[in-house]
């Protein structure tokens, strides 16, 4: 029979593998930033990309945070991000991109342009867009297209390639502060001459050590 602490040990062992999942690492004293989105899908292009989609892969982008979803197709303002308690608002529209002359466009793609503005709700500055081309993947004969399994084939894993290749919507804690220029030193004064000092003597040219010779004329015969 195992002793009492050993068990209380392997029962408190299991449950907590019960509760965290495989992999999770806690962070202690994060705050957790809550980012209200907007995700409209226009209307040309509501038959290739479904609303749920779009918000989905937009959510991802955003990253780690406590997402609230704003049913608004319209950025929004202070008083929707008080409401939600929000950090950030961003608005991503999906846009279908029409099929333009001289534009290099395959037939068995559909292609798309995405709009992220992002808004700081505790100042109220509004970043300006952010405009990323999207490109869908060729459809798969297995699918239909105008399915939501059609729709998640031919654009999730094409636009989370795409906007893996973006920067970060929101700028890091670490990298908001500015670092302080380093201070020149001080430039060290040329020392001013006491009063007491004598100034240096000027030196007087040394008198010509060539005798003078004075000649007196011949005497006349």
């Amino acid at each position: 029979m195992r002793p009492l602490p050993a068990v209380i040990a392997v029962l408190v062992a299991v449950a907590a593998a019960t509760v965290a999942p495989a992999g999770s690492v806690p962070v202690r004293g994060a705050p957790v930033i809550v980012v209200l989105v907007a995700a409209p899908v226009g209307e040309s292009a509501q038959q290739t990309m479904p609303a749920a989609l779009w918000l989905r892969l937009v959510s991802q982008y955003v990253g780690r945070a406590k997402i609230v979803t704003d049913a608004e197709a319209t950025m929004p303002d202070a008083e929707r991000c008080r409401a939600a308690h929000a950090a950030y608002a961003v608005l991503a529209t999906f846009d279908r991109l029409p099929r333009l002359p001289g534009m290099a466009q395959d037939t068995d793609r559909a292609y798309a342009i995405a709009r992220f503005t992002v808004r700081n709700c505790a100042t109220g500055e509004v970043i300006p867009a952010r405009i990323v081309r999207l490109e869908s993947d060729p459809p798969d004969e297995s699918v239909r297209a105008g399915d939501e399994a059609g729709a998640e084939q031919r654009w999730a894993h094409a636009v989370q390639l795409a906007l893996a290749h973006q920067p970060p919507l929101f700028p890091r804690a670490a990298s908001a502060a500015k670092s302080s220029p380093t201070p020149k030193p001080a430039a060290t004064p040329t020392p001013t001459p006491t009063a007491t000092e004598s100034p240096t003597p000027a030196v007087e040219p040394a008198p010509s050590s060539v005798p003078t010779v004075t000649v007196s004329p011949a005497p006349r015969r």
